[in-house]
């Protein structure tokens, strides 16, 4: 079924590079470009059912926070002046102590000799807080949206035209069978989505006409809100830089054949080692990837490293493949195995996967595994705890070759994605709960110990990389 899937995605691959869709414009905007990702996958995931779905259900209402009057003002978006760069963090903070920080960028900026500023999406309708990151603004698009607001029937008419044309090309010209169900959720998401480009577009004037940045820094930038503000940075002459979350090779938004121009895609990528710099087909020059490390991950290694280690032999599972439930009964028969009652199993759960667990993986209920479903530990916490680390696709697989853990993969669901993991030595393949037990019992090498799958010195990797973009738009910090 693997195969299946990675032959479908080329085939989209092909068909978008060909049909002459990234060159359609609704109002002079190339409107496939921002809603690819979405669709693509929506697609595959319609056609095959192997593919995460981009609309995870929320189960939380959103709900306006508290925040006093002095700190509403201080994160006040537009009370802002000039600054070398503009950075929009990851909003899912997780907790250190008596503060949340942002896993991605918070231990880069601690750490910049350049003045910044950063932007923060809510999460779930809040701001994890308190915090120490310096210069903070939240962004808040409910009064663009409110002043701002220019639908109506011709923009409407041609952005249905845009969609009619997307669907003729995949069912009639290249014989792809869409059910009605995603058909409609394609359509409501580009309808949304184009107006959204609008409204990111004005609030990316504003702040870049106020801050004047040398560079803006994003992560995850592949929804329609961030790229539209990419596009904006890129109209002004100003660098754009993505700063990798995660890892998958196969993401279809870092995968192209289409060898025109996309706008939307970062000036540059900085990623966590060489597969990440050389496996993804980027449509950006591959000097402009650069492989700088992960300066949190950097860090947390060296706190919990450090830490006495507990007796008990530790197994973590680390959840992230929602298309496959064979995680948790892998969990939950080790769980029960003689072998291994003396050991200690974890089972942390995906942030997105908190509010439902008990629905999504009942077997999980009552099983004697330690279910982690909060950010009050990050993942590295764990991760410094396990002596083995077992999974399918996460990106927590690739962090643990930086702890002295074994990994297992378990063959199932989308297990492929982590390949590099079991073809370069990190990690073991399994096929079986006795493969697993056989390994531990006969304390086969470690194979994450020995070395990282990351670049060393992060901070000062970014920095130097940093300063030769920022002095290429003519001032360098």
């Amino acid at each position: 079924m693997e195969d299946v899937v990675a032959e479908f995605k080329e085939k989209l691959y092909k068909i978008e590079a060909e049909s002459g869709i990234f060159e359609l414009e609704v109002n002079k905007i190339r409107l496939w470009q921002y809603m690819r990702w979405f669709c693509l996958v929506e697609i595959l995931y319609d056609v095959t059912g192997r593919e995460e779905r981009t609309h995870i259900r929320r189960t939380v209402k959103a709900q306006r926070e508290k925040m006093s009057i002095r700190e509403r003002i201080s994160r006040w978006q537009f009370l802002i002046g000039k600054k070398d760069l503009v950075v929009i963090n990851h909003c899912r903070r997780v907790k250190e102590g008596k503060y949340y920080r942002c896993f991605v960028t918070e231990t880069m900026l601690e750490n910049l000799d350049c003045s910044y500023y950063v932007f923060e999406e809510d999460y779930f309708g809040r701001h994890f807080r308190p915090v120490t990151t310096k210069n903070l603004k939240y962004i808040d698009m409910n009064w663009i949206r409110k002043y701002f607001n220019r639908k109506n029937d011709s923009t409407n008419r041609e952005i249905k035209k845009f969609f009619d044309r997307i669907i003729q090309v995949f069912e009639k010209e290249y014989g792809i069978p869409l059910s009605q169900n995603v058909k409609k959720v394609m359509h409501d998401y580009i309808f949304h989505k184009y107006y959204e480009i609008h409204y990111r577009t004005i609030w990316a004037k504003i702040v870049f006409s106020l801050v004047k940045p040398k560079a803006f820094m994003v992560t995850s930038p592949y929804t329609p809100d961030l790229e539209a503000i990419i596009v904006e940075a890129k109209r002004r002459n100003i660098k754009t830089i993505e700063l990798q979350h995660g890892i998958d090779h196969t993401h279809i938004a870092y995968n192209y054949l289409y060898q025109g121009k996309i706008d939307v895609f970062c000036d540059y990528i900085f990623v966590y080692g060489k597969y990440d710099k050389e496996v993804p087909r980027y449509p950006i020059p591959r000097d402009h990837v650069i492989a700088v490390g992960y300066p949190d991950l950097e860090r947390k290694v060296e706190i919990y490293k450090k830490r006495k280690r507990d007796k008990k032999k530790t197994l973590v599972f680390i959840s992230g493949d929602r298309t496959a439930s064979i995680l948790p009964d892998y969990a939950v028969a080790l769980r029960k195995r003689d072998e291994l009652k003396e050991f200690r199993m974890i089972y942390k759960l995906h942030p997105d996967e908190y509010a439902a667990w008990k629905s999504i993986y009942p077997q999980l209920c009552n099983s004697g595994l330690e279910i982690i479903d909060n950010n009050n530990k990050d993942i590295y916490y764990y991760l410094g705890l396990a002596d083995y680390v077992i999974g399918i696709t996460s990106s927590s697989l690739y962090q643990a070759t930086a702890f002295d853990a074994e990994i297992f993969i378990v063959k199932g669901g989308q297990y492929q994605i982590s390949d590099i993991l079991y073809k370069n030595g990190y990690a073991h393949l399994v096929t079986s709960e006795d493969m697993i037990v056989d390994k531990i019992i006969n304390s086969v090498e470690g194979k994450g110990a020995s070395k990282s799958y990351f670049e060393k010195n992060a901070i000062e990797n970014i920095k130097r990389e940093l300063n030769k973009i920022m002095k290429e738009s003519g001032n360098g910090i």
